[in-house]
């Protein structure tokens, strides 16, 4: 009876210790286990201005960070007048996150139009065009227009006319009429 007992125990303690074995992680505790991002509207990405400086991140959250690169190319770091940008914002996921298991699609940045594959966490955004130079910004590359008079700023005349003014009206004058009393602005020439 005694090798009986033996033996069932041999049995007993040979199937614990498989099962024991089958069922340990020499890594410790499972750490592959994470969580799908659900922040899928993007915040802190400003859209293209004329003049205004570019973002290079994204606020960090819990769940993400990001970079953000630009094209066209910047200008100092600046957008440029009349451009259509396009953000590209490469996430990573945080300790305890993947983008393992997103769709296409997913994400959304203000004002723009985004596009990300299935279990990426790239994603391109198209903005809509910058808005154009503003006389005497700097900005503004176009050369003045010939206007073939010489190179004088006086507007050309309109055809068969002339660039002299017209004649007072019967009995009115081109000299503006002296101040009013108190220093004031002159009164209209000829409505004396």
């Amino acid at each position: 009876m005694l090798k009986r007992s033996l033996y069932v125990t041999g049995v007993v303690s040979l199937a614990v210790l498989i099962f024991l074995a089958a069922c340990h992680n020499p890594a410790g505790p499972d750490t592959t286990r994470k969580i799908i991002i659900s922040r899928f509207t993007i915040e802190g990405v400003t859209p293209p201005a004329t003049n205004e400086t570019a973002k290079t991140a994204i606020p960090e959250n819990k769940e993400y960070k990001g970079t953000i690169t630009w094209e066209p190319a910047l200008d100092n770091g600046k957008f440029k007048a009349d451009t259509v940008y396009t953000a590209t914002i490469n996430l990573t996921a945080n300790t305890g996150f993947t983008l393992k298991g997103i769709k296409k699609n997913t994400f959304k940045v203000a004002n723009g139009e985004a596009a990300n594959g299935a279990d990426s966490g790239v994603i391109k955004v198209k903005f809509p065009k910058t808005a154009a130079a503003a006389a005497g910004d700097g900005t503004d590359q176009t050369p003045p227009a010939n206007n073939d008079n010489g190179g004088s700023n006086t507007p050309n005349p309109p055809e068969g006319g002339s660039n002299t003014p017209a004649p007072p009206a019967e009995g009115g004058s081109n000299t503006p009429a002296p101040p009013a009393e108190g220093g004031g602005e002159a009164a209209p020439a000829g409505n004396s």
